[in-house]
């Protein structure tokens, strides 16, 4: 175990740097600047305002500079939110994204695990085609699709939500349910296939000629082992809520990361957007790791191995 975690935190290290950089050059190299907008601005205030940020200097002087920064885990100054620092922009619109992000994966296991178990357990039939129709229809709607349709109809036409904006505790509702509908499509499709596997091991035919109830059969024999392919995938699920509502938090005008995020690309706020990229990307490295040790608690044969699989 400890060399596991060794050796994942190399792993992480190494890939939060190359994330770092790529996000570096790529920000740096797109046309515009922070300081480039429609009002033509004096050769002598530009200078200065570059001067001031330290943006005079040689790309690799920058590059220096920003990485200092990160190792002591300082993101930087925003150029578009004056006197304001990235990390204190992330500390305020986060906790709006992990809000959204947990009410989406909440949604999305509510709604997918029950929804592919009872396509498994009933296979062939009407609910089976009915939820397999529904997953692969969720798979096929894009969220920013998803997101203006439920704005439309529960938030304008029937009035019950919010269209957008952040302003009361039901404003996060909307957002979620876009999410985690997207998401609830891939898990009910991975539990059904992870249930019919397990149904058809010998096991639990042993199970069945035992007399138990099917109920049991089930819900403690088949399913611990059934939910492994769905333990797998919610690691970067949850990744994928948390970053994937960039565009939602867009289309319903929430201040959350994501906003912050696209704002910083459009404004070429390059320490903004480095900051959110890194940030996004330590949060998947550390999901992917707890993913690991909830594979490891519910599949024996990886414990019995002496480590886990990275």
């Amino acid at each position: 175990m400890l060399v596991f975690f060794v050796r994942r935190l190399i792993q992480a290290a190494v890939v939060l740097l190359v994330v770092f950089t790529i996000t570096f050059a790529m920000v740096r190299l797109a046309p515009g600047g922070p300081f480039a907008g429609e009002r033509v601005v004096a050769a002598e205030i530009l200078a200065a305002q570059e001067k001031a940020y330290g943006l005079d200097a040689s790309i690799l002087s920058q590059y220096g500079r920003a990485l200092g920064l990160l190792l002591r885990g300082d993101l930087g100054p925003s150029y578009v939110y004056e006197g304001r620092s990235v990390n204190d922009l992330i500390g305020d619109a986060f906790p709006i994204s992990l809000i959204i992000g947990f009410a989406g994966f909440a949604i999305a296991l509510l709604i997918g695990l029950p929804l592919g178990v009872l396509a498994a357990v009933r296979k062939n039939t009407a609910l089976d085609h009915l939820a397999s129709g529904g997953a692969m229809l969720g798979i096929c709607l894009p969220s920013f699709v998803l997101g203006p349709i439920l704005a439309l109809i529960f938030g304008i036409r029937l009035n019950w939500f919010n269209a957008s904006g952040w302003y009361d505790a039901s404003d996060w509702f909307l957002p979620a349910l876009t999410l985690g509908l997207f998401y609830a499509a891939y898990i009910a499709r991975l539990a059904r296939a992870g249930m019919l596997e397990v149904l058809s091991l010998d096991y639990i035919r042993t199970a069945r000629a035992k007399g138990l109830a099917e109920s049991v059969v089930v819900g403690k024999h088949a399913l611990r082992r059934a939910i492994l392919p769905v333990a797998s995938f919610l690691g970067p699920a949850f990744a994928g809520l948390i970053s994937g509502s960039i565009v939602i938090e867009r289309v319903f005008q929430i201040p959350g990361l994501g906003y912050h995020f696209v704002g910083a690309a459009m404004n070429r706020d390059y320490y903004l957007a480095q900051g959110t990229v890194v940030f996004y990307a330590l949060l998947i490295v550390l999901l992917n790791l707890v993913v690991d040790l909830v594979h490891a608690a519910l599949d024996p044969r990886i414990r019995e191995k002496g480590g886990l699989q990275s």
